[in-house]
């Protein structure tokens, strides 16, 4: 190098090394010292920064680092670090195998890329005090003057107090759930130990009361009858808490295609009872444009607008309540309803309106005797409005009445006849036809458990409207010693009665049946509960089949058809598991596509053809997508409610086939059986093939 250029160089450093250092004497520096005063000034530095910080070689070795790196491997000097392999460094730090790897892979990786790795949380390593250390490190690549990659530098930071404290609110959570658990669990057998006795001396104080002779011992019988209800009632309501806050935690939507005015008509005779006690009138308003069917939780809504009408009759002394329903706006297949309950009651004051919805408040304390309740109806209300991605509010002024309104997103059926109803007023009870069931010799002899007289009158009302004989009883004691004395055709049981449940009585009626020799009774469950809670726990028990409240007229035919004729029809109201069908794979004795099926449910060919296309564009390529992501992710909850859905569009579509191979998915995710589930998915990836390819000839023959 000639003398010009080593000049140039010489004061080419000493700019760098004044702008470094702030040096205003580097002139009279050799080279030597300025060149080590900088890598002495960097290495003080990297040495004194809070991380981890070291540098690898495009050979994967160890180019230097800081202090920390050399206190965690437990080393002296920087040269023991220098030139060790990533093995190396994991034997001297005493690093899992899984570890050593990963730190080399994410390094070389950035090598082979010039990319950063940003963020990566690290595989928990020992520091050399005995600690166990957590890494968030960033790597990043290190290029010479022509671009070309020659190293990383790595930056780790130790997030050890976090994940401690991750863990630490992991457990508590656990330990939350658990203590939840077990509170929910005595609680249920609380109410077993407490309810025997407890209607016990309800029914004996009922019969005493019709026993004794004097006026003085009637009210006196009657007191303690009354205190045993009051007693009852309360402890149904504590379990009423506890069961809304399991189902609340539950943020799981069941979507059903339902006729909406048929739900609200129902719903309302359900309340005619109490509003005419009160001497009240209940209007009803449902705006024309509404389509016959909707698509939504059924459970939910209902539940909303029974709590909102409850509430509503409970606190309106004079006048009338009315129900109202509007169209707000409609897109494609959604719209939004407007629900609206007013009345004409005592108002609620401004200052507590913020809070009714809150769990547990009660604008009028138990302890003054008015007005009874625990203060969940609107909470529950609230939080189901929530869940099905409404709103709701309130509108209410002192002495004049409130108004409760929620509006919802709901999905259109696309089977949808537009008919056009207005109901103005509901206080018709259904029609006294003619009874239903003509096809057997002589009328069966059904047996009626239900403990709620309500309950009970529809029941018997649905019963009698099919000619057959109602044997009714509150309890499941009385039930056992009438199956074991008098011949029943078919049992209906009320799965949550007091005393032995529904359950345990069939697991009785069962047991006797087989050290007797008897013939199996037909027994249906009957639940307030969403059938899918609570169905396969009710099968296992011997029930042959489960059926959702309010039990219809429709409902009764379908069972006696089944259960005493032998004859079902294709859209029956009856649930019952197929026995055989959850474990088999024999799918091919169902068509791909009954048309036939099809046109039943959407009685319009065009209509079916819009299907059909929707079937194959997005439920068969979007669901299969997510099903396909959930599998390989073994998200077997996201899987379930999938196939839960596809099931049902395939159902109004005729895809037999296709309806039967989600049913087995969503069975097989629902009780985890995942080696099975193995062979339902393959099944039903090349079910979606073949019904994808019936489809698209179908609507290649009609065109």
């Amino acid at each position: 190098m000639d003398s010009a250029k080593f000049e140039q160089l010489t004061q080419l450093l000493s700019k760098k090394y004044r702008h470094i250092l702030g040096k205003s004497q580097s002139d009279t520096q050799s080279i030597e010292t300025m060149i080590e005063n900088i890598a002495n000034y960097y290495e003080d530095i990297i040495g004194f920064m809070p991380g981890n910080v070291y540098w690898i070689n495009n050979d994967c070795t160890a180019a230097g680092c800081n202090k920390n790196v050399l206190n965690m491997l437990g080393l002296k000097s920087m040269n023991q670090f220098k030139g060790l392999t990533f093995e190396g460094m994991g034997k001297v730090g005493k690093w899992t195998p899984e570890a050593t790897q990963s730190f080399k892979r994410d390094t070389l990786a950035v090598m082979k890329t010039g990319e950063a790795k940003l963020g990566i949380e690290e595989p928990p390593i020992p520091h050399s005090d005995g600690r166990v250390i957590y890494f968030l490190t960033s790597r990043v690549p290190v290029f010479d003057h022509a671009g070309a990659v020659v190293g990383v530098v790595g930056i780790s930071i130790d997030i050890s107090e976090r994940k401690k404290m991750e863990l630490d609110l992991l457990q508590a959570k656990d330990a939350a759930e658990t203590a939840n658990r077990v509170k929910t669990a005595f609680i249920a057998n609380m109410s077993h130990d407490i309810r025997t006795p407890l209607t016990g001396i309800i029914g004996m104080s009922q019969m005493l009361e019709e026993e004794v002779k004097t006026a003085e011992e009637k009210d006196q019988v009657h007191s303690i009858l009354e205190c045993g209800k009051n007693l009852l009632d309360l402890l149904n309501g504590v379990l009423s808490v506890v069961s809304t806050d399991q189902q609340l935690r539950e943020e799981d939507i069941y979507e059903e295609t339902f006729d909406l005015r048929e739900s609200i008509s129902r719903l309302c005779s359900l309340e005619l009872p109490m509003i005419r006690s009160q001497n009240l009138s209940l209007k009803t308003e449902i705006d024309d444009a509404l389509p016959a069917k909707i698509i939504t939780d059924k459970v939910k809504l209902e539940r909303i607008i029974l709590n909102l009408l409850g509430n509503a009759i409970k606190f309106t002394q004079k006048g009338h309540i009315k129900l109202k329903l509007k169209l707000v706006s409609r897109q494609k297949e959604i719209m939004k309803i407007k629900f609206s309950v007013t009345d004409t009651g005592m108002g609620i004051p401004k200052d507590q309106q913020d809070k009714v919805f809150d769990q547990f408040f009660r604008g009028n304390p138990s302890y003054k005797g008015e007005f009874k309740g625990y203060g969940v109806g609107l909470y529950i209300a609230q939080k189901f409005a929530i869940l099905l991605g409404g709103t709701i509010s309130l509108k209410s002024r002192i002495g004049k009445g409130t108004t409760f309104q929620f509006v919802l997103p709901i999905k259109i059926n696309p089977a949808n006849k537009e008919k056009q109803k207005v109901f103005n007023s509901i206080s018709k009870s259904l029609p006294a036809n003619k009874p239903l069931l003509v096809s057997t010799k002589k009328s069966p002899t059904v047996l009626l458990i239900e403990d709620n007289a309500i309950a009970m009158r529809i029941a018997k009302n649905a019963l009698s409207k099919t000619g057959c004989v109602i044997k009714p009883l509150v309890n499941g004691e009385s039930a056992l010693q009438l199956v074991k004395t008098e011949p029943i055709d078919l049992i209906l049981t009320d799965i949550g009665l007091p005393g032995i449940s529904g359950n345990e009585l069939t697991l009785l009626i069962r047991y006797w049946e087989k050290i007797s020799g008897k013939k199996p009774i037909p027994i249906i469950g009957v639940t307030a509960h969403a059938k899918n809670e609570t169905e396969q726990e009710c099968l296992n028990a011997g029930m042959n089949a489960v059926i959702a409240k309010p039990f219809t007229a429709a409902v009764a035919q379908d069972i006696l058809n089944e259960f005493i004729l032998g004859e079902t029809k294709e859209n029956s109201s009856v649930f019952v598991l197929p026995k055989n069908e959850i474990d088999s794979f024999e799918l091919d004795d169902y068509p791909l596509i009954d048309k036939q099926i099809a046109l039943q449910n959407i009685e319009n060919e065009s209509a079916l053809k819009e299907l059909l296309r929707i079937l194959v564009n997005q439920s068969i390529l979007e669901g299969g997508s997510i099903l396909k992501n959930a599998y390989e992710k073994k998200d077997w909850e996201t899987m379930q409610k999938t196939a839960h859905r596809l099931k049902s569009g395939a159902l109004y579509c005729g895809a037999k086939k296709m309806e039967k191979a989600c049913q087995q998915i969503e069975c097989f995710c629902k009780e985890k059986h995942y080696e099975e589930l193995k062979q339902a998915y393959k099944k039903l990836v090349s079910t979606f093939n073949e019904t994808k390819k019936e489809i698209e000839t179908l609507l290649q023959e009609t065109k």
